[in-house]
């Protein structure tokens, strides 16, 4: 992954938001971690037959126990 320099980040500028969120509030302890992260795959049509390997990996990144 490398950094965008200004030039190629001034287009994308309009397009973006900082989206704030309480950590502790935005996750349901009812639900677990990797529910809610392939959720989003899922409803987007994104989900393959490795999306769990995917969701695994990501949460692995990140230092969550899938």
């Amino acid at each position: 992954m490398r950094a965008l320099t200004e030039r190629e980040l001034r287009p994308a500028r309009p397009r973006m938001q900082p989206v704030f969120q309480d950590p502790y509030g935005s996750l349901s302890p009812r639900r677990r971690i990797r529910d809610t992260v392939a959720e989003p795959l899922k409803v987007h049509g994104r989900w393959t037959a490795d999306g769990s390997t995917r969701v695994a990996e990501h949460l692995d990144r990140v230092g969550l126990d899938p």
